[in-house]
């Protein structure tokens, strides 16, 4: 804590660097702009633990160790010399490296791109008309995933506690007298997502596929190279407020039609949950920001509905709120 008191501190001294860029809603996910009615109002009764400050981060190229270069080529089959020029409309890194396998059919190809600190890699060796043989269950996926994230020198403190998301890929089976049909998966995948700070990175920092016999069929890193650039303050209730009000917050798809919301009586912020902002992996980065998830309970008279918002979670008074955090310590 005095470490981040003494930033906090420092800051209130510098030029706010980073205000003009990203304190609005291009810091945010797609969604349509969100802005309810004056007479609406809204109130505040979330009660998450959320930290005084985070820090926005600066993206630079990646550096991918030599060792972690080997491992990827080793568990793509591949070798240095099948470097190959990349495809031109593949990414704007100018340092991309591509690898095809040149000697059976080209099924194989990894990409890397420093700048963006991505990694792509894919198998399509495998025929559709290949029987379906030792398929790894959910429990070995993750257990494979994990060792292929420790072979990419991936520190796995810096994940989430638990993966992502999980997704069989099925398809239709005959029975052995080609009457019944079921369901046979021939395919299993598993996502973690990164942690920056101990806050969820919005997108899938790694997602991998597997098939036959534990083979990797594909799977893409997204690890950006972050730089402290400079710690803000987070928003107080009533800025949230201030900054939904004034059509800052972002309606993202969800299954609740949130237009429904702008003819409520009230609104209640009843959780918020921080992420970091972050594009897929082939689009650049200049900084990553946090921004704020919302759940709130829009009020029809005795109807309530659930519906969420996405919402720029720095403050834009950061000079004060850190001298009154230095203040406080």
């Amino acid at each position: 804590m005095r470490n981040l008191v003494i930033a906090l501190i420092i800051v209130a001294g510098l030029p706010c660097l980073a205000d003009p860029l990203r304190l609005d809603t291009a810091a945010l996910p797609p969604g349509e702009r969100y802005q309810p009615p004056a007479t609406v109002q809204v109130i505040w009764q979330a009660t998450n633990d959320l930290p005084k400050a985070l820090w926005v981060y600066r993206v630079i190229p990646q550096t991918f160790p030599t060792a972690v270069i080997t491992n990827l080529l080793a568990i793509g089959h591949l070798q240095a010399t099948d470097a190959a020029k990349p495809p031109s409309n593949l990414s704007p890194d100018r340092n991309l490296m591509y690898f095809r396998d040149k000697k059976t059919t080209r099924n194989h190809s990894l990409l890397i791109a420093p700048a963006l600190g991505w990694v792509q890699y894919m198998d399509q060796s495998d025929s559709a008309r290949d029987p379906v043989e030792g398929v790894p269950d959910d429990a070995k996926v993750e257990t494979l995933a994990l060792d292929c994230l420790l072979r990419l020198g991936i520190d796995r403190s810096l994940l989430a506690d638990k993966p992502r998301s999980r997704y069989p890929a099925v398809q239709g089976k005959l029975d052995s007298h080609r009457q019944k049909l079921t369901e046979e998966v021939f395919q299993r995948g598993i996502s973690f997502v990164r942690r920056v700070d101990g806050v969820p990175d919005a997108g899938k920092s790694f997602w991998i596929e597997f098939g036959n016999r534990g083979k990797i069929k594909r799977f893409e890193l997204v690890w950006r190279n972050l730089s402290p650039h400079q710690i803000r303050a987070l928003a107080s209730p009533d800025e949230v407020i201030a900054l939904i009000r004034e059509g800052r917050a972002v309606a993202p798809m969800q299954d609740f039609d949130w237009t429904a919301s702008l003819h409520a009586t009230q609104l209640t912020i009843t959780d918020v949950r921080l992420y970091y902002f972050d594009r897929p992996g082939m689009q650049p980065l200049d900084f990553m920001y946090p921004y704020a998830e919302l759940e709130l309970a829009a009020h029809f008279g005795t109807n309530t509905s659930t519906f969420y918002l996405t919402c720029p979670i720095l403050s834009s008074n950061t000079a004060s709120t850190a001298k009154e955090e230095s203040a406080q310590h």
